[in-house]
């Protein structure tokens, strides 16, 4: 957008309609400081086709308009900026998570999570796992075809979790070049304190007829307990 006029350009909103968004990133109007004469700057948008839209029966795609309204002090208001793409049909998908031990697991334990993403098709994409709100690292682990239309991911904890009551998130993204909406699936991951039981006898491994002999259990428990 440039401003030719005789004053300063005030801009006061920046409004897409449902099938497109504004790109902050290459967006550079500001709607707090004015657009001086003679300058200009950017508005970026791009094509984000609402799943509200019908794609005609037996139609592979279907072209769709999309809008971002430019509203501000300038002879003719709201300016339009149009964004035409085709949209195409989506699949959607389910995910199933799982862990392995099941919970409650014993600390020390590795626990692998694996998620289940099943759709229409095979999927591609990636499964993004957190813990307690954390991102694991790899972040993100890429699908592998498990067919009947599903793909799995898994993660493997590296460390031990904590005792107590664990909050595992797996997130579903498409891969860009695919047409897969996102799924996501919650699970709750118990750990219980680990036990170990030492029984050791006063007289050894051997005591003698008639005598008596003291046995003693030492009860070790580890994870914080």
């Amino acid at each position: 957008m440039e401003n030719d006029g005789n004053a300063p350009l005030n801009l006061s909103s920046l409004t897409n309609d449902a099938n497109a968004v504004i790109d902050s990133v290459t967006t550079t109007c500001s709607l707090t400081s004015p657009l001086a004469q003679d300058t200009d700057c950017a508005i970026g948008a791009y094509f984000a086709p609402s799943l509200a839209i019908t794609i005609p029966t037996g139609a592979s795609q279907l072209q769709v308009e999309a809008n971002v309204d430019v509203a501000g002090t300038m002879p003719v208001s709201p300016l339009d900026v149009i964004v035409v793409g085709d949209a195409v049909p989506v699949n959607a998908t389910t995910l199933t998570l799982v862990s392995s031990p099941v919970s409650p697991s014993i600390y020390g334990q590795n626990v692998t999570f694996t998620a289940t993403v099943s759709s229409g098709a095979i999927p591609t994409g990636s499964v993004a796992f957190t813990i307690d709100g954390v991102a694991t690292v790899p972040a993100s682990v890429n699908v592998s075809s498990a067919g009947n239309n599903s793909a799995v991911a898994s993660y493997t904890t590296t460390t031990p979790l904590a005792v107590g009551a664990h909050t595992v998130v797996a997130t579903f993204t498409s891969a860009k070049s695919a047409n897969f909406l996102s799924s996501n699936s919650t699970l709750t991951q118990g750990v219980n304190e680990a036990t170990a039981v030492a029984v050791t006898s006063s007289a050894g491994s051997t005591a003698v007829l008639g005598s008596s002999v003291t046995f003693t259990a030492k009860v070790v428990i580890s994870g914080g307990g």
